[in-house]
C-alpha cells in the first residue's frame, strides 16, 4: 500500500516561471538552489537512467504488496534506501523478505529516495538539472507530497510539460526558490510513470538545443546537477 497525498497541482508552468539553467560556477559541493546533503548526478547516462528506473519500479512494486499501511511503506522504503533492513532498524519477517530481494535482484536506488530518485536520474540524463527531491514521509518531511525541484531551459521544460500532462503529475512553485520549477504528484506511482515517459523520450530531450545570442547551439554536455536525498 503506497501513500496517496492531497495535492493542488497545475498542468502548466506556474505564473512567473523562469527557464534558466545554472552555470558551472553556480554548482558546488552542495549543488545549487541552497539545498544540503546533495548527491552529484553529473555524468548520468541513458543506460544509467534506465537501470535506476527498473530498480525503483522493482522496489516500489515489492513494497506496495508487502506494506499494509503508509507507515509500514515508509519503513520498508527506508530499508531499501539504506541498503539493508538492519541498517534501517527493521527485523522479523518483513526484514527477511527485504534482504532476500536485495540479495537476489538489483535494488540499487542510486543513493536517492524511492521513486523521486528515478525521476531525478531520468531528468539528469535528459540534460535537465534536478536540484532536490523528496518522496514525502510519514513522520517528519519537508515536502507534503513527492516532488523534484529542477532547472531547465524552455524547450526541455515544454517537452517535460507535455509528458507531465499524460502522467497525472503537475507543477507547483516554491516562493523561497522562485528560480526553480517543481514537478510533483499525489503518489510515487505517477512519479515513476513520468520517469518512464522521460526515459522513453531521452533522445528528444538530449537533441534539444538552447538559444544563444539569437542562434541555436548545443547545450553544454559536461555539466549535470546535484540532487538532495532527503
Amino acid at each position: 500500500m503506497h501513500p496517496v497525498f492531497s495535492t493542488a497541482l497545475s498542468s502548466d508552468f506556474p505564473p512567473g516561471a523562469t527557464f534558466k539553467t545554472p552555470k558551472p560556477s553556480e554548482i558546488d559541493d552542495e549543488g545549487f538552489g541552497n539545498f544540503r546533503d546533495v548527491i552529484d548526478l553529473r555524468g548520468t547516462t541513458v543506460k544509467g537512467a534506465r537501470t535506476y528506473l527498473a530498480a525503483h519500479r522493482r522496489v516500489l512494486e515489492f513494497i506496495d504488496a508487502l506494506a499494509t499501511a503508509p507507515d509500514a511503506f515508509d519503513e520498508y522504503a527506508q530499508a531499501f534506501e539504506a541498503g539493508s533492513a538492519m541498517d534501517a532498524g527493521l527485523s522479523g519477517g518483513a526484514a527477511d523478505q527485504i534482504n532476500d530481494l536485495i540479495d537476489s535482484q538489483d535494488c540499487d536506488l542510486g543513493g536517492l529516495e524511492l521513486g523521486v530518485g528515478a525521476l531525478a536520474y531520468a531528468l539528469s540524463a535528459g540534460k535537465i538539472f534536478p536540484a532536490a527531491s523528496c518522496r514525502s514521509h510519514a513522520a517528519r518531511s519537508w515536502a507534503p507530497y513527492p516532488v523534484v525541484y529542477f532547472a531547465s531551459n524552455q524547450p526541455r521544460a515544454e517537452l517535460l510539460r507535455d509528458l507531465i500532462r499524460q502522467n497525472g503529475c503537475g507543477f507547483d512553485s516554491d516562493p523561497n526558490r522562485p528560480e526553480l520549477l517543481l514537478v510533483a504528484a499525489s503518489s510515487l506511482v505517477e512519479i515513476l510513470d513520468l520517469a518512464q515517459s522521460v526515459v522513453d523520450n531521452l533522445a528528444k530531450f538530449r537533441s534539444l538545443t538552447t538559444l544563444t545570442n539569437g542562434s541555436r547551439s548545443p547545450v553544454a554536455p559536461y555539466i549535470q546537477p546535484s540532487l538532495l536525498d532527503d
